[in-house]
């Protein structure tokens, strides 16, 4: 995507932002363009990437990758929770991770979320 590109696109967010929070539909298919994504969901301000599952020890656990419309760096922790409640279910839990820095990968606006099975429970709290 040229520079030219970039900012209509970034524009067009902006503008859907302020519309506020809309309904998420499925986006367009990530395959090939987002890693190991499979799903995409896009409301007004926000699209997320469901990539593909990971067997743990947990259980079987979702990632979502998160990213605002407009570009911007920063998502509340209120649009997460709320992401997760309408995407995966609101008695699911999910996790975000702060890793070392030796495993850090920072190499755009997205943040992600692990969601774990259902009936997973933390094994501390607040």
């Amino acid at each position: 995507m040229n520079r030219k590109m970039m900012r209509a696109s970034q524009a067009n967010g902006r503008k859907l932002m302020r519309q506020g929070w809309s309904s998420f539909e499925p986006g367009p298919s990530p395959v090939g363009k987002v890693g190991d994504a499979y799903e995409t969901w896009v409301n007004n301000l926000y699209m997320v990437f469901r990539c593909r599952d990971e067997v743990t020890e947990w259980g079987i656990v979702s990632r979502l990758m998160v990213r605002r419309n407009d570009g911007g760096t920063t998502i509340p922790w209120a649009d997460m929770q709320r992401i997760k409640n309408e995407l995966m279910g609101r008695e699911r839990v999910a996790i975000q991770i702060y890793p070392a820095e030796s495993d850090l990968v920072d190499s755009a606006n997205i943040y992600h979320l692990w969601v774990m099975p259902d009936g997973f429970t933390m094994p501390f709290g607040l």
